[in-house]
């Protein structure tokens, strides 16, 4: 992880302000182990959704870190 920083215990802890609420739960439910063919179908969407939201939160919390 970052320096001498210990990794968050949870997802929870390093999402930043900028992630909407949609990424948070796709976010949440992808670190509890569902897939993203079940988080699409949970939105009512497709896999492929699923996943641009999960990429889409992931370079968000990449550039905060890089902040």
């Amino acid at each position: 992880f970052l320096g001498s920083q210990q990794p968050p215990d949870n997802i929870q802890d390093i999402q930043p302000d900028t992630l909407d609420a949609i990424e948070k739960e796709v976010l949440k439910m992808r670190s509890s182990g569902y897939t993203m063919k079940e988080i699409g179908e949970n939105f009512s969407r497709s896999r492929g959704w699923a996943n641009e939201k999960f990429k889409s939160a992931i370079n968000k919390i990449k550039e905060a870190i890089d902040d």
